[in-house]
């Protein structure tokens, strides 16, 4: 097989799953690659596969030649909630049940290195680091807030970065992020009649943010990274805001994603190895959703999230030559304060337990992992329930999600 078929075929792993988005915690995504899926995604210290041009790529220095991978991570979500009210314009008594629509989602990764020289080494990755999908049904009793019926944000990042190890035990990298953002909010309208005209928020925007990575060897044993990916700020210019038969017209609005930072120590010794990552992520950039509507009007939205750390563990063992095992543990602090949770997001903590499989076979890895993230029961009895019908009051409950994924690698 050829160099530029090889490249092609990772190509195509990546156009066939995008445009993705996918149920999160806020709304940020880690499943980045599957190996690290399989280790909880403690990678920044390890950081030795193409990768790392998302974790830390520092760690790029470490690969010989030039190496791809690619492949996609398919997202299962479940989540159920229980009124506390009884209200007939709502459609809701006291103890109704409504589950989430069933949905599979996808997030694509794609990344490929190469040794420019001795010290310097090269890299590029395309993969989808922010997003979120819900789909209630259409006359559940939250079908009148923003997004109440369907909500999805997705992102897509370009991603080229250059690595240099000025001495043996260090490496340094940076990058520029290239950053598409779209986003759909779908509700039922409030008429005071039996119609309930479809409505709907979009929009979507480019910007560009930038990232660096360090990675330093104590010993031969252990390592240390760091990686910082900065905040980027998307301003919507051309949006629109649409209610059937009524009224179409623009929209504005700005939307910061978060700076995220991963800290990571890493211990191998012959076959096993063993990393902890503490993975600290800005939500405290997301203060208020505010859409400035050409007709003067403003739909507003306070959020005012806070900063949150994750804290994951993973493990690695070599079997063989053939085979490695994986595993890992994941706490999730949810940024999202008890007064502003909405539908949107309805998460609260989160316990992610994970693991995966490595095989090599010539200059081919095959890798497969398996998440179960486990979320704490929420309840809503807030001003960001309250739509011109009614308030939505009850318990976002029973939410866990299933996650599968697999990469193919090359080593040319």
């Amino acid at each position: 097989m050829k160099t530029r078929t090889k490249l092609c075929y990772f190509s195509l792993i990546l156009l066939v799953f995008i445009p993705s988005v996918v149920f999160g915690n806020g709304f940020a995504t880690n499943e980045q690659s599957i190996r690290a899926i399989g280790r909880g995604g403690a990678f920044a210290a390890q950081a030795d596969d193409p990768s790392a041009v998302y974790y830390n790529p520092a760690g790029i220095v470490q690969l010989e030649g030039t190496q791809a991978t690619g492949g996609v991570s398919f997202i299962i979500p479940t989540v159920n909630f229980k009124s506390s009210v009884n209200n007939t314009t709502l459609n809701t008594t006291v103890g109704k049940e409504t589950d989430l629509e069933d949905n599979i989602f996808a997030i694509p990764n794609f990344y490929i290195t190469h040794k420019l020289f001795e010290q310097w080494s090269l890299g590029f990755g395309a993969f989808s680091n922010f997003g979120l999908g819900t789909d209630w049904p259409d006359d559940w009793e939250g079908r009148f807030l923003i997004g109440g019926t369907e909500a999805n944000l997705s992102t897509f990042t370009l991603n080229p970065v250059v690595a240099y190890r000025p001495i043996q035990k260090l490496s340094l990298s940076a990058g520029v992020v290239f950053q598409y953002l779209n986003i759909e909010l779908k509700n039922k309208r409030f008429t005071g009649t039996a119609s309930e005209p479809n409505q709907k928020l979009e929009g979507d925007n480019w910007q560009v943010g930038w990232n660096v990575g360090a990675l330093f060897w104590l010993t031969d044993e252990v390592r240390l990274g760091a990686s910082y990916r900065s905040r980027v700020d998307h301003s919507i210019d051309d949006g629109t805001f649409d209610i059937t038969g009524i009224l179409n017209t623009g929209a504005t609005a700005d939307l910061e994603l978060p700076a995220v930072l991963y800290l990571g120590v890493n211990w191998t010794r012959d076959a096993l190895s063993l990393e902890f990552n503490a993975h600290w992520t800005e939500w405290s950039t997301y203060e208020k959703l505010e859409v400035l509507l050409d007709t003067g009007s403003t739909i507003l939205s306070e959020k005012d999230w806070k900063d949150v750390w994750a804290y994951r563990f993973g493990a690695e063992y070599k079997l063989n030559e053939m085979f490695d095992l994986r595993a890992g543990l994941v706490y999730d602090e949810s940024p999202i304060p008890d007064r502003t949770l909405d539908i949107l997001v309805p998460s609260g903590d989160r316990w992610l337990f994970t693991g995966g499989l490595g095989v090599h076979y010539n200059k081919w890895n095959f890798d497969f992992a398996y998440n179960f993230v486990l979320d704490e029961d929420r309840t809503v009895d807030n001003n960001a329930g309250v739509s011109a019908a009614g308030t939505l009051r009850g318990e976002f409950k029973d939410g866990y999600t299933h996650v599968f994924g697999f990469n193919v690698s090359y080593k040319f």
